[in-house]
C-alpha cells in the first residue's frame, strides 16, 4: 500500500475519530438527564488526549447536537502518532448521524509530515463517510500533492477500508522536474 494511501486514512480516521470525541464529549451526565435528547449547542469546545501513544487535539469553533446528528464548524485537529510524524486536518463543517454512522466533512484541507520529509498536502471540497462499510467517497474530488512539484487530481474519488484509493472523472497529474 503506498504511502499516500496510508496517510489519507490516516487522515479520515483522525477525523472520525475527533468528530466521535465530540459526540461522547456532549452527551450529558445522568444528573441532566432532564435535558437529554435535547438540542444543544456549545461554542469554542476545545480538547487533548493521548490515545494509544498518540497526543490529539481538536478544536471548534462551534459544535451542535440536534437530533440524531452532531454538526460541527471550523475544526481544526492535530495528531502526533510519535515523535517524527504530526497530521493536521482542517475543515469548514462537517456532520456526523452515530445510529447511521455517517459522516461527512465540508471544504477538508490538511498535511502529514515525517520529520526530515517533505509534508503531503491534501484536499476535498467534500468527503463521506459510511461507517458500515468503512469506505470514503469524495463526489467532489480530491486533490493530492507533496509540494510544487508534484499533484494528482480527480473529479471524483473512494477508498475502501482496506486502503484502495481510486480517483475518476478527469483525473489528472501534474508535475515538474
Amino acid at each position: 500500500m503506498s504511502r499516500g494511501k496510508l496517510v489519507l486514512i490516516a487522515v479520515v480516521a483522525c477525523v472520525l475519530l475527533a468528530l466521535g470525541w465530540l459526540w461522547h464529549d456532549l452527551r450529558l451526565p445522568y444528573a441532566l438527564k432532564g435535558l437529554a435528547g435535547r438540542d444543544i449547542e456549545v461554542s469554542d469546545v476545545a480538547f487533548e488526549r493521548v490515545v494509544d501513544g498518540r497526543a490529539w487535539k481538536a478544536r471548534a469553533e462551534w459544535v451542535a447536537r440536534q437530533g440524531a446528528s452532531i454538526l460541527v464548524r471550523s475544526v481544526d485537529l492535530s495528531v502526533r502518532a510519535s515523535s517524527d510524524q504530526q497530521l493536521e486536518v482542517w475543515a469548514a463543517s462537517g456532520d456526523y448521524v452515530r445510529e447511521q454512522d455517517k459522516g461527512s466533512l465540508f471544504e477538508s484541507t490538511g498535511n502529514w509530515v515525517r520529520s526530515g520529509d517533505v509534508p503531503l498536502y491534501w484536499h476535498a471540497p467534500r468527503a463521506d463517510f459510511d461507517g458500515s462499510s468503512g469506505r470514503w467517497f469524495f463526489p467532489r474530488g480530491l486533490v493530492l500533492s507533496r509540494d510544487e512539484n508534484l499533484r494528482i487530481e480527480g473529479n471524483v474519488g473512494s477508498m475502501d477500508a482496506d486502503g484502495t484509493l481510486t480517483l475518476s472523472e478527469g483525473v489528472k497529474a501534474f508535475w515538474n522536474e
